[in-house]
Parts: C-alpha cells; structure tokens; sequence
C-alpha cells in the first residue's frame, strides 16, 4: 500500500489530467485483460478461510498456481513503476497503466525488466517461482486505481 501511494503521489504531480470517473480508456479492457500466466487461482481475491485453522486472511489480488519458471506477462500497455524485494511477495514488479491503474505481478523467481520499461499487453516481465511462497510457484497478482484494490479476476479475459 506504501509503495502503490508514493507511486500514485508521483503521477498526480506529473500529469494535470484527472483520472476519468469512468475508468477511462483502460476500463474498456475489463473482462479482456490476458492472463498473465497460464495457471488456476487457487486462493481469490478478499477474505479467504484457511481450511485447517479456520484464520480469516485479506488477500488483496489472486494467486495463480503454474509452473515453474514460468513466463510472466504484462497484462496491459503501460510502464514499469516499481521492481525489488517486498517481504513475503519476494521479488515484485508494478506496472503503471493510464487511467490511474496499476498491477503488481509478485513472487517473481526472476524479474526480467527495470523501472521506466515501456511495456505492452504480453511483455515478458520475468519467470515464476517459489521466491517467497512456500506453496510452490504461484503468481500473486493485484490490481489497483489510484488507491483503490480492485479483484483482478473481474478484469481477465
């Protein structure tokens, strides 16, 4: 949440246009965002009960089971924001998009890309993992407007 404010902070002083009530153009690509991974959601977006201790967790994106190494793909056009090491995600990057969105791609075994990398639905942004999951390899995806957590499995295809 820090790094997604700071992030936010930064775009509102560089750019006078206000973010679009409606989503804007980026909101048109609801339901037909690609799949970053090919994989299944194995925990979803919101609160989730662990099956053994019955412990309610927040999970503010979804985590994709799939293969090792495998490649991880922008969802959509936009620039990376953010790359580094954040606690239990490991290795993560944070793409932002126009409109005020953005997607944070985590648990990253390897990040192929750099801050200020143009990007494109489907560029490669590294390889999955188990960096800091003890589950295995799994993607950890999140998406955000401006402040906001939003389930990114309304916005894939």
């Amino acid at each position: 949440n820090k790094i997604i404010a700071t992030l936010e902070s930064a775009r509102r002083k560089k750019s006078s246009k206000p973010v679009s009530a409606d989503y804007g153009e980026f909101g048109k690509l609801r339901g037909n965002l690609p799949w970053p991974v090919k994989g299944s959601i194995v925990k979803p977006f919101g609160t989730n009960i662990h099956p053994v201790y019955k412990t309610k967790t927040i999970n503010n994106g979804i985590d994709i089971e799939t293969a090792e190494g495998a490649s991880i793909g922008s969802v959509a056009e936009g620039e990376v924001a953010y790359t580094g090491v954040l606690g239990s995600f490991g290795n993560i990057v944070i793409i932002e998009h126009s409109d005020g969105f953005y997607t944070l791609y985590a648990n990253l075994a390897k990040v192929t890309v750099s801050k200020g990398t143009k990007v494109r639905a489907g560029t490669i942004l590294g390889s999955t993992g188990s960096s800091a999951s003890i589950d295995g390899a799994k993607l950890h995806l999140e998406s955000r407007r401006e402040r906001q957590v939003l389930n990114p499995a309304d916005w894939l295809e």
